[in-house]
């Protein structure tokens, strides 16, 4: 059992495996970029999306990020 299938297990997720490796990637990029700012390694497409000003977009984000 591999490290992801324990903790999707563990957490009671009932998400694919795809789909949580890709939210925590996702999350852990947000993560990365909020403490780092500009110094993140980020793609242009990543960055783009956290600094849009966008509310929706912004809420999704702080619900990303456990906040909402």
């Amino acid at each position: 059992m591999t490290n992801l299938e324990r903790l999707r297990e563990r957490s009671g997720c009932e998400a694919s495996l795809r789909d949580l490796d890709g939210y925590l990637w996702l999350a852990g990029q947000y993560r990365d970029w909020r403490n780092k700012g500009d110094d993140a390694q980020l793609n242009a497409e990543l960055r783009s999306l956290f600094e849009d000003d966008d509310p929706q977009t912004q809420a999704d984000l702080k619900v990303l990020a456990g906040e909402g």
